[in-house]
């Protein structure tokens, strides 16, 4: 189930090529953001707190640069950095939200 999700989601990010338009997606698509609000919500849950975004993003670039090597080239890196700013643009403030909610730390 898990694995079907993965698919669906990843299918909506941008850079994805659209098979049915024959183009690459450059936004994510709608349909994504009800998916990535009830992740922050969950992650509420798991105590994880805002600021931690930017520290999973960090780790998640430098670990994709490091396996990687030259293969992450400065173009690959920047659509990484930028895909990781839209996820974390729909996620903080869900997370934030939900966190103040449930009267715990943000």
């Amino acid at each position: 189930m898990q694995i079907q999700t993965n698919k669906v989601v990843l299918g909506l990010l941008p850079g994805i090529l659209d098979q049915a338009l024959g183009k690459e997606q450059t936004a994510i698509d709608p349909q994504l953001i009800p998916i990535l609000v009830d992740l922050a919500e969950r992650h509420v849950s798991y105590n994880v707190k805002a600021e931690h975004y930017g520290t999973v993003g960090l780790g998640l670039v430098t670990t994709l640069e490091r396996t990687l090597g030259s293969h992450f080239d400065a173009p690959t890196k920047a659509a990484w950095v930028e895909l990781w700013s839209l996820i974390c643009t729909v996620m903080i403030p869900a997370h934030v939200q939900h966190a103040q909610a449930m009267g715990v730390e943000v």
